[in-house]
């Protein structure tokens, strides 16, 4: 009869290597938990502040008070992504050199791996102070959101959350280009369920400030929109691009400009691949010094006015 052996009992584990592997894996579901919840996004407060602009160029190129004309501009920059797929902020930037004062939309902050946010570049580019004014958080930085270049003083600025979960806000500014100074809101409506409650706050708030005011933006809706219609019917409100580029104007034209207590002398879209938007343009006149009448040049201007070093 053959004789059998028994086989020999396993080797207990060394207690120092369950306890490493404990701590490994509490490790691994740690970083995974941080990982989580850090790609999370969350609105960004509501916050205010006075002067110029913070964070901007050590010294800031304005434009006198006194100044009666300045073109304005919003655009929805596609977060430097142009119509090819190809991400290239300097072509953003060069689409941004003819106007005083640009609302910019879809606008990146700083990220784990970029310390600047892209209105500081922009402003960098085109050697105008900038003010990010974020609207979503993430991975616990100011992540996305609106922005504005100026080369006019700007004395106060805040931003508003706008009501829904889409993390949209406006930000308003009070700004020395006209005498009052004017008032500016700058916004991008989201698209989706949320839209309607957050343009009509938009369209009360603007409705709501003193003259002159500005309201420009991506407002995600087209001229039909009976929120739009009832803005655009509403006493001293003027629709710029409606009442000067007519059928010229694309009925899928989402990002506007409206004015009260300023008239623009002309005001257009511009196409650029350096967006999905085109930019929107309005060359205002202050109504206290109003404009010689003359014929209207349909092309965007061809240079801001040039700014006086200030505080």
């Amino acid at each position: 009869m053959a004789e059998t052996t028994n086989p020999s009992p396993p080797t207990p584990s060394h207690p120092r290597r369950r306890l490493l592997r404990v701590f490994l894996s509490f490790l691994l579901a740690l970083a995974a938990t941080a990982i989580i919840a850090g790609s999370l996004r969350f609105p960004a407060p509501p916050a205010a502040g006075g002067g110029i602009m913070p964070y901007n160029l050590p010294t800031a190129a304005v434009v006198p008070s006194t100044s009666a004309r300045a073109t304005v501009a919003t655009y929805n920059i596609h977060s430097g992504v142009g119509t090819d797929g190809k991400f290239d902020l300097n072509r953003t930037a060069a689409e941004l050199k003819s106007y005083g004062l640009v609302g910019l939309n879809e606008v990146r902050g700083r990220t784990p791996f970029s310390r600047t946010d892209q209105a500081e570049i922009l402003g960098h580019s085109v050697n105008l102070p900038w003010l990010f004014a974020p609207s979503e958080r993430q991975w616990g930085m100011d992540a996305f959101g609106n922005a504005v270049l100026s080369c006019f003083p700007i004395r106060f600025w805040q931003r508003i959350p706008l009501p829904g979960d889409s993390r949209r806000n406006v930000l308003l500014l009070r700004v020395s280009m006209s005498d009052p100074d004017t008032n500016i809101l700058i916004t991008h409506i989201d698209r989706g369920a949320d839209r309607e409650p957050q343009l009509r706050a938009v369209i009360e708030l603007f409705l709501s400030l003193s003259e002159p005011a500005i309201l420009m933006g991506d407002m995600n809706t087209p001229a039909s929109d009976p929120l739009l219609q009832r803005l655009r019917s509403t006493s001293g409100v003027d629709d710029p691009l409606t009442r000067l580029m007519g059928d010229k104007l694309p009925s899928t034209n989402i990002d506007w400009i409206f004015l009260r207590g300023l008239r623009a002398v002309d005001a257009g879209l511009k196409d650029s691949p350096a967006s999905d938007h085109p930019i929107a343009w309005a060359k205002l006149w202050d109504l206290a010094n109003p404009p010689p009448k003359a014929p209207m040049n349909r092309s965007p201007p061809s240079s801001r006015p040039t700014p006086a070093i200030g505080d």
